[in-house]
């Protein structure tokens, strides 16, 4: 009976640590970042128009139109 062949190899201590932003897919990474835009970005006040809480800008600012654009794209 032989060994079992390496599958995964296991990282050693020697080796430099895993990059978790790497790891992760940008479609994943993406939807986070919209996530956090949509959360931070709400008007002020509610009605139309409103200050952004966020930047200052009429809501809906363009960060927040980006946002939508970009989450209607995924």
């Amino acid at each position: 009976m032989t060994a079992l062949a390496t599958v995964i190899p296991l990282p050693h201590k020697e080796s430099k640590p895993i990059d978790r932003a790497a790891v992760s897919p940008e479609p994943v990474q993406l939807y986070g970042l919209i996530v956090i835009a949509l959360l931070l970005h709400v008007p002020a006040m509610e009605q139309t128009g409103a200050p952004c809480s966020a930047c200052a800008q009429a809501w809906p600012c363009p960060q927040v139109r980006l946002a939508c654009r970009l989450l209607d794209g995924l």
